[in-house]
């Protein structure tokens, strides 16, 4: 992998090494490893908690905070895209049991919607749900 600066460095292990995975494995740019690097430790400074402990509902509230900020639908698209693909390396190495990007539908970019449309696809069987849920919920299924 390139040579990596001091932020570099101060990234967890399981990012670093999934970066160097990404790098390895599919070439690439650097422009694309520091995007993918960003959206990681943002979640991750976000979360404060270890990434394989995330669930959907805390996946969403992520989101859905990300969203009230203003970020565009294709910087969610980007972001979600980053997600999926740690959550689904952690899948496949054995690390992870359920993928918490499952059941969240990325927004299509250049595509209007109303706020929060795009965040979720329910999957209620026998879930609880917490108020990172019901606050997705409430956005998701609002009526303008």
């Amino acid at each position: 992998m390139p040579r990596r600066n001091a932020e570099a460095l101060a990234i967890s292990p399981e990012i670093a090494t999934y970066l160097d995975v990404l790098w390895l494995q599919r070439g690439l740019s650097r422009s694309t490893l520091d995007s993918y690097r960003s959206d990681l430790v943002g979640f991750r400074e976000w979360f404060n908690g270890d990434l394989l402990d995330v669930t959907e509902a805390e996946l969403l509230d992520y989101l859905s905070v990300r969203n009230d900020q203003g970020i565009s639908a294709r910087t969610v698209a980007r972001l979600l895209s980053t997600l999926r693909g740690y959550f689904r390396h952690a899948l496949e190495r054995g690390e992870l049991s359920v993928d918490p990007t499952a059941n969240v539908l990325s927004p299509t970019p250049g595509v209007k919607t109303r706020s929060n449309d795009y965040l979720w696809r329910p999957n209620l069987r026998g879930a609880q749900l917490n108020s990172g849920t019901e606050r997705c919920l409430r956005f998701c299924t609002r009526q303008d």
